[in-house]
């Protein structure tokens, strides 16, 4: 246990000065490595998301109560209220765009287009070869 707290002091003193895609990071994490996989505790040495990642970033981006996880080259989506999954890595891209109806995700999963919601449903399936969304000028995305 002291070994854990000796780790993520050193990586907390050295990302002193780096920052995450978003600064929405929940304040008392710290990012842990186990084996070659991320996972976070926090200011008590408690987890909060297991090591079992193969990177976490891109807080608050895709909705403001998530990260990215990547796991196997695919990603998903977990919890910044609780680290845990909302969406298993099963996707190989996100995009988000406010153009995007209702706020969703697009996603891709074997080369197929769809949408997830904040809480990581599928709300259209990815089975579109490709998805245009009109805009209100007639512009396409």
């Amino acid at each position: 246990m002291r070994n854990i707290f000796i780790t993520a002091l050193v990586i907390l003193s050295s990302a002193v000065g780096a920052q995450e895609k978003s600064n929405n990071k929940p304040e008392n994490w710290i990012k842990v490595e186990k084996d070659g996989f991320t996972g976070y505790i926090d200011e008590f040495g408690q987890e909060i998301v297991p090591a079992i990642y193969d990177d976490i970033t891109d807080f608050g981006i895709y909705c403001p109560d998530t990260a990215v996880v990547e796991k196997d080259g695919f990603i998903g989506l977990i919890s910044l209220i609780d680290g845990n999954q909302v969406c298993k890595p099963q996707y190989e891209s996100m995009n988000t765009s406010d153009k995007n109806p209702n706020g969703w995700i697009m996603v891709e999963k074997d080369g197929f287009y769809g949408f997830i919601d904040c809480n990581g449903q599928e709300v259209v399936k990815p089975i579109y070869s490709n998805i245009e969304i009109a805009t209100e000028n007639g512009t396409e995305q």
